[in-house]
């Protein structure tokens, strides 16, 4: 056997280091098999014999690597060398999933180093999980002299043998109105169920989106009961006429936006009077899980004829910011009216609710030209003082390399004399210009000087489209300790954008929101004017001068939001959590919020500029020492109703649930007990307090645009905690990358979901940043639902070094997130880039 100095201290006889062999050791586990077993020699170098003990324990980055359950050691004798371990797992339920944990083997009465022996297992089976063709169902929308008469379908199977089922239907609106059937109500797996739309409920029913749901109750299957959700919009028989009902728009990648288009509301020749005299809120949702690429004003029309209307018409627009990052093809948007109650006519509503009407908008998408570049920001970068920032660009072309250049802009605040230092590559004139290989990634590190003076800026990047990345900012706590945040490469957010803040306190901890913003415009100066709201969307009052922000051409203002430093800003939202929006009259402003926590952690939060009625989160973990915290936003003008639908991982266990703080969460989904006011948020948050990780991901509908992000904590000690944020991606996509470094004790993780009921096939690829493709040994995993992993894994993907992972799937939908395990005991979010 080779020798080797680090099991034992220098100093002491080489017979008082222990050894092992092999100091890695896999155990694969089928269930309803014997449970694996594997020898592990401990002996001592010299001639003498050592007393030695065992001790199992688990990695820092627990929620990518589950720790082993039910892991026996036994030895014989025991426990002197030399001895033969018996490393042993046993005979109880162990979930599907890839497990490690770390065996010590520690010296007794002697100085001398323990040996660290990994333990791996995989555990498999055949999956017994109910499937569906879909996780909802919705009518297509319809007047009341329509109602649908053919029923929805939905496949639903199970991996394995087949199961025994039974359907429990609800109306959650109106309550108690049977307004939907589901056939069979029982039944074997697999099958088809069909859901009929009950046509006499309607005598109970509002013009407007009613929500029910049936749960699959299957008593053989883990995941049951399964939960389908069902959708239904009845529209008025209306009395006027939209002009035109559907309007077409055409853009280039790259290009200006189109211009706007107009709509005008005409009454009928015979209207009902109350009608004609209904002014409406109109109100902007896609389809495909596209975010909000349409802009309708105003916010309130009426129909022309009547007296009082002075807005007939709506002026329809294109977002340039979003459309920029819709993919080629053919997209579909709806802007749909809506109507207080219309007092005294029941003609066609005996609910006498609200009326209702759409305007279909198709919107065709085509490629730019391939040396179309564009404009992209870094709203924070910092540099000494404690600071240091590793910026990461990717080519995600895998055919054509990517010039770019690079500006740093110094902020208002920074010595104009004062330069960033980069560690590899030098600025010319605060500019640096290199190209990025196809497929391949370019990574620059500042010198981040610990006692040197404070550079802060922003940095500007002008590269082809197929270039995305993202800075991470770091802050030496102590010399243990490092604390890290994450900020994308964004095009601009236009002339407004909404920041959450968090300036509470509770028991034993406090929050301070700090953040950065910036002005990209370089022909004008400008004042962003800063607006508060509390949970409720009600206006906070803030003095006019600090709400007030000059930025100057390419400006950069950096400072503290609130937390009760006399230095805040805004120190009026102290003790409040909400919302911030800021806004300008003309130039193209961005930001980046910063949570400071007073148990030594911060986290990035990005702003906020669209909505859409669905949204997902690619990772929650709740016990086992993490903690997920949510954070709903209200982007649009009429108030939002939200349900959360929570998914386990196939790595947590069936018997182990998920625990909120907040009220509403059965079984698992969550109902928002009140509607969430236009500019109001939500802030949820899970226990945290169990010993069992659950983990998961989780979709998040509502009637109203919406967007935020989770934030989940992990807390190794009761010293100090480390953060990521998660932000919410819209569904979609079948590809995404991902940047990853795997050097110098620094460790990449991911949680990655494919919410396709049916199995799909994931395949991988890597690359280090010369483009050049680097082989694991796996680069394929089959997937339903969520997984988790560190890339250093044996499985289902090992990658040493650094570059990028692309990832695409045979399903239909594939998303997820990374993160960035630091040596130094903290971690941060790495978004992906969806292509």
């Amino acid at each position: 056997m080779q020798f080797s100095t680090a099991n034992y201290i220098t100093g002491r006889s080489p017979g008082d280091a222990l050894f092992a062999t092999p100091t890695q050791v896999q155990l694969k586990y089928t269930l309803g098999s014997a449970p694996p077993s594997a020898a592990l020699q401990v002996g001592a170098f010299g001639s003498h014999s050592l007393s030695f003990t065992t001790q199992t324990g688990t990695f820092a980055r627990a929620f990518a690597s589950m720790p082993i359950p039910n892991l026996s050691v036994q030895a014989a004798p025991c426990c002197n060398t030399p001895s033969t371990l018996n490393i042993s797992l046993f005979p109880a339920y162990v979930p599907p999933g890839n497990y490690s944990s770390e065996l010590s083997v520690i010296p007794i009465n002697v100085i001398a180093q323990p040996v660290l022996v990994e333990v791996d297992l995989t555990v498999t089976a055949p999956p017994t999980w109910l499937t569906t063709s879909a996780t909802s169902v919705t009518f297509p929308g319809f007047t009341r002299d329509n109602p649908p008469s053919a029923p929805l379908q939905l496949k639903i199977t199970s991996l394995g043998a087949a199961q025994n089922f039974t359907i429990q239907t609800h109306s959650v609106t109106p309550a108690g109105v049977n307004w939907f059937t589901v056939s069979p109500v029982s039944g074997a797996t697999p099958t088809t169920l069909n859901i009929t739309f009950n046509a006499s409920a309607l005598s109970k029913m509002a013009r407007g989106t009613f929500v029910g749901y049936f749960d699959i109750v299957a008593p053989g299957a883990p995941d049951s009961p399964l939960r389908i959700m069902v959708f239904a919009t009845v529209f008025p028989n209306t009395d006027f006429t939209l002009d035109p009902p559907t309007l077409t728009f055409a853009y280039t990648l790259g290009d200006p936006a189109a211009a706007p288009q107009t709509v005008g509301l005409d009454g009928v020749s015979s209207p009902i009077a109350n009608t004609q005299n209904l002014s409406f809120t109109t109100s902007v949702a896609t389809a495909n899980g596209d975010p909000i690429w349409l802009h309708a004003a105003p916010a309130q029309v009426c129909v022309a004829g009547n007296s009082t209307c002075s807005s007939p018409t709506m002026n329809v627009s294109l977002d340039s910011t979003v459309v920029n990052s819709l993919a080629t093809g053919a997209h579909v948007a709806y802007l749909n009216l809506t109507s207080p109650a219309n007092t005294g006519d029941t003609t066609d509503d005996p609910t006498n609710s609200t009326t209702a009407a759409y305007v279909t908008v198709n919107l065709n998408v085509s490629p730019a030209p391939p040396s179309t570049s564009i404009t992209q920001v870094l709203s924070q970068i910092a540099d000494g003082g404690g600071w240091q920032t590793k910026i990461v660009l990717v080519n995600t072309d895998t055919v054509n390399a990517a010039p770019f250049t690079l500006r740093f802009w110094p902020g208002q605040d920074t010595p104009p004399t004062l330069v960033p230092v980069l560690t590899t590559g030098a600025l010319n004139d605060f500019t640096l210009s290199d190209t990025i290989p196809a497929g391949g990634s370019k990574t620059y590190l500042t010198q981040g000087s610990t006692s040197g003076p404070l550079w802060q800026g922003w940095g500007e990047l002008y590269a082809p489209r197929s270039v995305g990345g993202t800075a991470v900012f770091r802050q030496s706590v102590t010399a243990d300790q490092d604390e890290e945040g994450a900020v994308p490469l964004k095009p601009p957010d236009g002339t407004r954008f909404v920041l959450p803040f968090d300036c509470t306190s509770t028991s034993g901890e406090s929050y301070v929101t700090s953040m950065a913003i910036i002005n990209s415009s370089g022909d004008q100066s400008t004042n962003v004017t800063a607006s508060a709201y509390d949970t409720n969307g009600v206006p906070i009052s803030l003095p006019s001068g600090p709400s007030s922000i000059p930025l100057t051409q390419k400006g950069h203002a950096a400072f503290a939001v609130c937390g009760g430093s006399g230095s805040d800003r805004l120190g009026a939202l102290t003790g409040k959590q909400g919302t911030l929006v800021f806004s300008n009259p003309s130039a193209s402003i961005a930001g980046l919020g910063l949570r400071f926590s007073s148990r030594n952690a911060f986290t990035s939060i990005g702003t906020l500029t669209t909505g859409n009625m669905e949204q997902r989160i690619a990772q929650v973990a709740d016990g086992g020492l993490w903690k997920t915290g949510i954070v709903i936003v209200n982007m649009d003008s009429v108030q939002a109703g939200v349900t959360i639908r929570f998914y386990r991982s196939t790595l947590t266990s069936p018997g182990i649930s998920l625990s909120l703080e907040n009220p509403g969460l059965v079984g698992s989904v969550y109902t928002s007990s009140t509607n969430i006011p236009p500019n109001g948020s939500l802030w949820l948050a899970t226990q945290g307090t169990s010993n069992n990780l659950w983990e998961g991901w989780a979709d998040v509908t509502s009637n109203a645009n919406i967007n935020g992000f989770a934030i989940f904590r992990h807390r190794p000690s009761d010293a100090g905690d480390s953060e990521g944020a998660v932000p919410f991606t819209v569904p979609g996509g079948n590809r995404f990358l991902l940047p990853f470094d795997n050097t110098n004790g620094f460790v990449t993780s991911m949680a990655m979901v494919s919410p396709d009921s049916s199995q799909a096939t994931i395949t991988a690829a890597f690359r280090d940043p010369t483009g050049a493709t680097i082989t694991p040994g796996y680069n394929t995993m089959s997937l339903t639902g969520h997984t988790a992993f560190a890339l250093t894994d044996s499985l289902p993907f090992y990658v040493g070094g650094s570059g990028v992972a692309d990832f695409t799937t045979t399903g239909t939908e594939l998303f997820g997130i990374g993160l960035l395990f630091n040596p130094k005991n903290s971690f941060t979010s790495v978004p992906i880039l969806k292509r």
